[in-house]
C-alpha cells in the first residue's frame, strides 16, 4: 500500500496488518483445530513471496 492510501486508512482508525502478523494472531493458540491448515498456507506463502521479491 503506498504512503498516502496508508495514512487515509490510519486516519480513518485502522490498523493496517502485515500476513506474518496476521497469522501469528491466528496462530497465537496452538491448539486451534485450524492452525494446521494455517501453516500449511504460510508455509507456501513465504517462498513465493520471496521469489516475487527478488525479482523485483
Amino acid at each position: 500500500m503506498d504512503t498516502g492510501r496508508r495514512k487515509v486508512v490510519i486516519a480513518a482508525g485502522a490498523h493496517p496488518v502485515t500476513a506474518t502478523s496476521s497469522g501469528s494472531e491466528l496462530m497465537r493458540h496452538g491448539a486451534r483445530s485450524d492452525s494446521d491448515i494455517l501453516r500449511t498456507v504460510m508455509q507456501s506463502y513465504f517462498p513465493v513471496r520471496h521469489r516475487l521479491r527478488q525479482k523485483g
